[in-house]
């Protein structure tokens, strides 16, 4: 029995490369672990999905309250939102930050919040449309970086945590894993095995009480690449790939 009577998860694949990617790969091993310690878990490509662009109408708020006017597939996903315990948001970095696919998904989550106004510390805040569900849910971050630092991972971790308090669900986890190709690698997948395996531990952990860990999420951020190495890595498969030898 976990730290719910019947732990519900729904994971969002921010990836446009989707299963291909390093992204999945990292998300499925979190998984593992929440279906192991008896989570049920449903894991959605966004790329898959048809979901519109937000346009700021606010049809949601004023005409049609708690529903947006497009009839797409954002309608089914908020009510599987509204029913999980927690949201995995997987997402590698682009440009500094999550992916368009997962940045217009969250924008058209704003029918889950009222259109009014209350104060939350020292910022101002919308409160939940379904205040029933206050302290419902709780988040969790994975994100997989192309560069070896985890200084590139800053500017999403700002993000996530504005959008945690904006949406009343706390994070319970944020999973950074920088030198995401190596992780297509065989070779370099299986030195980063104690890493991987500390994050199905963390899905584990997650089911069971709610959180993480300091000695979970120590083992995942103990990990380091080579930063001199990397680069030149990197640099020798693409200059094999433009020259046509790759």
């Amino acid at each position: 029995m976990g730290w719910w009577v019947e732990l519900r998860v729904i994971a969002f694949n921010g990836s446009p490369r989707m299963e291909k990617g390093a992204t999945d790969l990292v998300l499925d091993r979190f998984l593992d672990g929440v279906r192991e310690a008896g989570g049920d878990v449903e894991k959605i490509y966004v790329r898959k999905m048809v979901i519109h662009g937000c346009d700021g109408c606010l049809t949601c708020w004023a005409e049609t309250p708690g529903g947006c006017k497009f009839k797409d597939d954002m309608a089914g996903v908020l009510e599987k939102m509204r029913e999980a315990d927690v949201w995995v948001f997987a997402t590698p970095i682009y440009c500094d930050t999550m992916t368009s696919y997962m940045k217009t998904l969250i924008e058209r989550m704003l029918p889950l919040l009222a259109p009014y106004m209350e104060e939350c510390g020292r910022r101002t805040i919308h409160p939940l449309r379904y205040p029933e569900e206050e302290g419902r849910h709780r988040m969790v971050i994975i994100s997989v970086c192309g560069f070896p630092e985890k200084t590139h991972f800053k500017p999403l971790s700002y993000t996530f945590r504005r959008i945690s308090t904006n949406f009343h669900a706390p994070i319970a986890a944020e999973i950074y894993i920088p030198g995401g190709p190596m992780l297509l690698s065989e070779r370099w997948r299986k030195r980063m095995r104690r890493v991987l395996e500390a994050v199905t531990q963390a899905g584990r952990e997650i089911a069971t009480t709610g959180e993480v860990s300091k000695k979970t999420l120590e083992t995942i951020r103990r990990m380091r690449i080579p930063t001199a190495l990397y680069r030149d890595i990197i640099n020798r498969w693409w200059r094999r790939k433009l020259s046509g030898s790759a």
